[in-house]
């Protein structure tokens, strides 16, 4: 309740010393709006209080790193990498994909445990670049003795 009152006060001194213009027009200062008002909310039902309301409260600690320059950096590079990794892993569903339809195609027979159908494949292609060990499944040797190079490489 302290916190709340405190937080309460300083976004009320920061739209009165900043106009109201200037407040509305930061988002640093609407997300400050936004939690003071949800700290508020969740007091006022603090018997019923829900998941939702705590996870609310969370958000005062992102607001105390809005005060501070470098972590203004930090969130803002990670806000504006986000369409970029998007794009990256869009590119790599495609690739997947493409390697999928390959792999069942040429592999269903060798390995139907990881290559039977578009869904296996797709789930044991997409665990390699995880490092995960697919290939555990595959045999090390073919049958007519030879080494199955598939693995090794």
């Amino acid at each position: 309740l302290a916190f709340t009152v405190l937080f309460t006060i300083e976004l009320l001194i920061n739209a009165f010393c900043h106009w109201f213009r200037h407040f509305i027009t930061n988002p640093w200062s609407i997300l400050d709006a936004f939690v003071v008002v949800m700290s508020i909310v969740s007091t006022a039902v603090t018997s019923k209080s829900t998941g939702v309301v705590r996870v609310l409260r969370a958000l005062r600690v992102i607001r105390l790193f809005g005060r501070l320059k470098s972590f203004k950096t930090i969130i803002g590079a990670l806000t504006a990498s986000i369409l970029p990794v998007f794009n990256a892993f869009l590119l790599l569903l495609i690739v997947i994909s493409v390697y999928a339809i390959i792999g069942v195609t040429y592999f269903s027979d060798l390995s139907p445990g990881d290559f039977g159908s578009f869904d296996r494949a797709f789930v044991a292609l997409f665990r390699i670049p995880g490092g995960d060990a697919w290939v555990d499944s595959l045999p090390y040797v073919n049958d007519d003795g030879t080494t199955n190079m598939g693995v090794v490489v």
